[in-house]
C-alpha cells in the first residue's frame, strides 16, 4: 500500500501494472480491495490506481461536524489525480461514482473516460418529478438508519438496514462479526456520505456541458432509486450511454467483476475512437 499527502490528507492507495492510467473509486463502507477482482480481470496493459477514499482504509476523513460537500472530497481526489503528471480513465462505484461525476462536472479536462457503476447521485431526484421524490424519500429512510447508528453504537438496525438495503435482505446476518464491528466503526463516514450525496447543491443544467465520454451501468436488480438515477444521468448527459446487467444488483463490481472490467475496457477503448475521429 503506498501513501502521498494531498492537501494535508495523507490518501493511502493501490498502485499496480503499466499503461494507460486507470483510476478506481471505491463504494461507501468499502475500501480500494473492492477492486480485487476487477484489476484481476482487467489484465496486462493498464496501470490501475485505486485510493482509499477518506475515512476508509487508512486515508485521513472527512471531518463530521458541519456540512460536508462532494467537492470537500473532490478537492483531493483531484490533487491525488494530478499527482501522477498524465490523463486518466475514471471509474466510480456508488459513492465513489458520485465523486466521479462531481469531479467531471467540476473540470474533466484530465479525464480520458468516465464509468459510472450505479454512481449514488441522490442529488438529482431531489427535485424531480414525483416519482423521482418518491425515490428520494425512500433514500432518506435509510439513511436516516445509518444516521441513527452513527450516533450510538449500539443501534445496529440501521447498519443492517444499509447493508440489507443495498445487498439484498439477510445480507446483514450473513456478514461476519468482524465486519459488523467494522461497519460500526465506519458509520460516522457512512452518514456523512448520505449527506454529501443527498444534499449536494448543483444545477443540473451544468449537466448539458459535461462532454466526456461517459459510461454509466447499473444492475437490473438494484434499488429503484438507483436504476432511475442511471437513467436521468444518460438523459441530461450529452455523450452519455447506458448498460444494464439484468442479472446484476448494486454490488456489481464485487458479484460481476469480469463483466465490469470488459464494460471499463469497452469504454476506454470507445473514448480513444471517439477522440480520434474528433482529431
Amino acid at each position: 500500500m503506498h501513501k502521498m499527502m494531498i492537501n494535508g490528507t495523507t490518501v493511502s492507495y493501490s498502485d499496480q501494472g503499466s499503461g494507460p492510467l486507470v483510476v478506481l473509486l471505491h463504494s461507501s463502507a468499502a475500501t480500494q480491495r473492492q477492486w480485487d477482482g476487477v484489476r484481476e480481470y482487467l489484465g496486462q496493459g493498464y496501470r490501475v490506481i485505486a485510493p482509499n477514499l477518506m475515512g476508509y482504509g487508512g486515508t485521513d476523513g472527512l471531518p463530521h461536524k458541519g456540512a460536508c460537500r462532494l467537492s470537500d472530497e473532490t478537492r483531493v481526489i483531484r490533487g491525488f489525480i494530478e499527482s501522477f503528471g498524465e490523463d486518466v480513465h475514471l471509474v466510480g462505484h456508488s459513492y465513489g461514482g458520485a465523486l466521479a461525476l462531481r469531479l467531471a462536472l467540476e473540470d474533466s479536462s484530465k479525464l480520458l473516460s468516465l464509468t459510472l457503476i450505479e454512481p449514488v447521485a441522490f442529488f438529482v431526484l431531489r427535485e424531480g418529478n414525483e416519482r423521482d421524490r418518491s425515490h428520494f424519500r425512500e433514500v432518506a429512510n435509510v439513511a436516516e438508519g445509518v444516521i441513527k447508528s452513527a450516533a450510538d453504537s449500539s443501534h445496529i438496525d440501521g447498519l443492517r438496514g444499509f447493508v440489507d438495503y443495498w445487498n439484498g435482505t439477510g445480507a446483514w446476518n450473513r456478514c461476519s462479526l468482524k465486519k459488523h464491528e467494522a461497519l460500526r466503526r465506519v458509520a460516522p463516514t457512512i452518514a456523512m456520505n448520505f449527506r454529501t450525496t443527498m444534499w449536494e447543491s448543483v444545477s443540473l443544467d451544468a449537466f448539458s456541458w459535461m462532454n466526456v465520454p461517459t459510461l454509466v451501468i447499473r444492475g437490473g436488480e438494484s434499488t429503484a432509486p438507483a436504476r432511475r438515477i442511471a437513467v436521468k444521468l444518460v438523459e441530461m448527459l450529452p455523450n452519455a450511454s447506458l448498460h444494464s446487467y439484468p442479472n446484476g444488483g448494486h454490488m456489481l463490481p464485487n458479484s460481476h467483476p469480469g463483466d465490469v472490467a470488459e464494460a471499463i475496457t469497452f469504454q476506454i477503448n470507445r473514448s480513444g475512437q471517439t477522440q480520434r475521429q474528433a482529431g
